[in-house]
């Protein structure tokens, strides 16, 4: 009912509140009561700071400032090169050093906050553009279109801060460089640390102390610590990787040894990218080895709820008309195949309830404990079996039947059980906790075994048997107890919708894969991709028109102009192949350990399997470490120029 006219007060809302109506009042949002003034039911308490998702976001950010730097750093160091002559031209008319880095850092911070300035304008007028067709996906309405200033402030700020970054070091590199040799013409490099790689040693053993430390009950944040631990490490071990690769490269054909020595020789724009890709690969295979771990588990561990292909009709809140749900199925289903489940139910005085505990005689522990079975019940009323269980053949269907019709009473178990007694007793959960024994009953019965520790319930009783128990029955569902087709599923759950109530069909079609979980394995393959081939791209051909002098040198030697397409392929292949299989390695760190406590014990109510369930997605891993640098190869070795303007060089 939408209300009109004069505004709808508060205590109009509490009025009506008490007719059982709820009510959004306009008044009342835009005027809200004061905490004090809300009744204890509906008032809210502060559940303060949570330090987990404070520590899980801390460590995201840092992880997007890392990729960003490592991003931006090839293009820093190939700009500062290029201003490598007017920097030692200022070092020869007596600057100091640190003039040399302020230069460098100040074009960071000029181009940093000129491209925060273009990203928030380009992101705002996304955003104006996607709202309307986003609408179209959601159920519920947008609000108005709303800024907030402080936030874009403070994303401004964020780019402007990862440029200076990306820019520290090639200033540092910068202030360092030999004048003489810059204002001869010669590189001015200087030698490599030998700190550096011993740091990032340390740093390794400590990512993967803290990667063992999380898996061994450490928790998530620990685990998730130890990758940006580990990332740094790798990024300290790149200048390493990228000699060593240049020393073996000796036997390899012309393009491909030229790329992998030159990478090393211009190890200041080359260990940016080579770090960005392996960054990227590591935070994809990370994630990608928990994702298919738990969809591993979640496969692994599935309970069917019924035979297969049978369907179970469920209702719930008031409104429940079963003989219309019946009529409903029976129009696309035959009528002879809708069987009614009826389940026990054991009065109790006061609030709380009573539960059914089956057990063997002389023994203590119940042999299930099924918890939010199907059928809104742990024990089925029937005189024969219901259809549609799940793991019973026909014998054991057979033998069951006939115990109820006797009388008796069918359990399930966990394990084969001999003999023809069961107990029955009843467990009552109130404010006093949990009673035993409220009454215990011993009559004929059999076991029927089912797999793993899980029924869809504990029992099925005979009609005299819960009579002697106390309870009574309700209907708690319709099974269709033969395989129903894809086409028959969607006409019975359309009719089943036009009636009242709350009613549902579901059909047992075995484990189904998350289709989020889909989602997320293809926006990590997406994005994974686009990280590492914007990242390739730009650092090939930025070391392309670093290398310009050297190309033309080869083409004036009589190389081929083909020659210079097969160099920036491999020039792309080398930092593309190098990387991907480094962020590979160190992905595997917290993407294996993270295993323990996502799919360990206890985790999702699992009870049994092994210790953890580990899936590698190999062809996530194959495609990002292989597929993507050769993919990144062709479409450089397509695109690159082939012939280059000779130039003399005069010394």
């Amino acid at each position: 009912l939408l209300i009109g006219g004069a505004a709808v007060t508060w205590e109009q809302v509490r009025a009506l509140n008490a007719l059982g109506a709820t009510v959004l009042s306009r008044a009342v949002v835009t005027d809200p009561r004061p905490e004090s003034a809300l009744p204890p039911e509906i008032r809210g308490f502060d559940e303060g700071i949570d330090e987990a998702t404070v520590t899980v976001l801390a460590l995201v950010v840092v992880m997007v400032l890392i990729e960003v730097v490592l991003l931006a750093g090839p293009a820093f160091a190939v700009g500062a090169r290029r201003q490598s002559r007017t920097l030692a031209l200022i070092a020869a008319a007596g600057g100091v050093p640190g003039q040399a880095r302020r230069v460098v850092l100040a074009t960071g911070v000029v181009l940093g906050s000129l491209g925060a300035v273009l990203g928030l304008a380009l992101g705002l007028l996304a955003a104006v553009a996607l709202t309307p067709v986003l609408q179209g996906f959601s159920t519920t309405r947008f609000g108005p279109f709303d800024v907030t200033w402080l936030h874009l402030a403070g994303i401004a700020a964020f780019g402007t801060l990862s440029a200076l970054l990306a820019a520290a070091v090639p200033a540092w590199i910068a202030s360092r460089q030999d004048v003489v040799a810059v204002l001869a013409g010669r590189r001015g490099d200087t030698r490599a640390s030998r700190r550096s790689p011993l740091l990032g040693l340390v740093l390794l053993g400590v990512g993967v102390a803290g990667a063992a430390y999380g898996a061994s009950g450490g928790g998530e944040i620990a685990i998730a610590a130890s990758a940006i631990v580990s990332v740094l490490a790798m990024i300290l071990l790149v200048p390493v990787v990228v000699l060593a690769v240049s020393r073996l490269a000796g036997r390899l054909p012309l393009p491909l040894r030229f790329a992998a020595r030159d990478a090393a020789r211009h190890r200041t724009r080359t260990v940016p990218a080579v770090a960005a890709v392996a960054a990227t690969v590591a935070g994809v295979v990370a994630l990608g080895i928990a994702v298919s771990s738990d969809e591993h588990q979640n496969q692994e561990t599935y309970q069917p709820t019924l035979a297969d292909g049978y369907g179970l009709v469920t209702a719930y809140g008031g409104g429940v008309d079963w003989p219309a749900y019946r009529d409903a199925v029976a129009r696309t289903v035959p009528e002879d195949d809708v069987s009614t489940v009826q389940a026990l139910v054991l009065p109790v005085e006061g609030r709380g309830f009573r539960q059914l505990e089956v057990a063997q005689p002389g023994d203590t522990d119940p042999l299930l404990v099924s918890v939010g079975g199907p059928f809104a019940s742990a024990t089925l009323v029937a005189d024969r079996l219901p259809p549609g269980l799940p793991g019973i053949d026909a014998t054991e269907a057979d033998r069951a039947s006939r115990v109820l019709a006797s009388g008796g009473v069918v359990a399930f178990a966990s394990e084969a059980v001999d003999g023809d007694r069961v107990v029955l007793r009843t467990a009552e959960y109130s404010g006093r906790g949990r009673v035993v024994d409220r009454q215990r009953l011993e009559v004929a019965g059999t076991y029927v075994q089912v797999d793993g520790d899980y029924s869809p319930v504990d029992a099925v009783v005979a009609p005299a048997v819960a009579d002697r128990l106390g309870g009574r029955t309700r209907v708690t569902g319709l099974v269709v107890d033969a395989p129903i087709t894809e086409a028959a599923e969607r006409s019975v759950d359309e009719a089943l919708t036009a009636l009242p109530g709350q009613v549902s069909l579901s059909v047992e079609r075995g484990y189904v894969a998350d289709e989020e979980t889909v989602i997320v394995q293809l926006i990590l393959a997406a994005l994974g991709a686009v990280l590492m081939l914007g990242g390739t791209l730009t650092a090939t051909f930025l070391a392309l028109s670093d290398a310009r002098p050297d190309l033309a040198t080869l083409s004036a030697v009589g190389a081929s102009p083909r020659s210079r397409r097969a160099i920036a392929a491999a020039y792309a292949l080398v930092v593309g192949l190098v990387g991907a299989v480094l962020g590979a390695l160190v992905g595997a760190i917290p993407g294996v350990a993270i295993t323990y406590p996502l799919t360990g014990p206890g985790s999702s109510g699992t009870t049994g399997g092994p210790a953890t369930y580990l899936d590698v997605p190999w062809l996530l891993v194959t495609g990002v470490v292989l597929g993507l640098p050769l993919l990144t190869a062709a479409v450089v070795g397509l695109t690159a120029r082939s012939r280059l303007p000779l130039v003399a060089r005069l010394d």
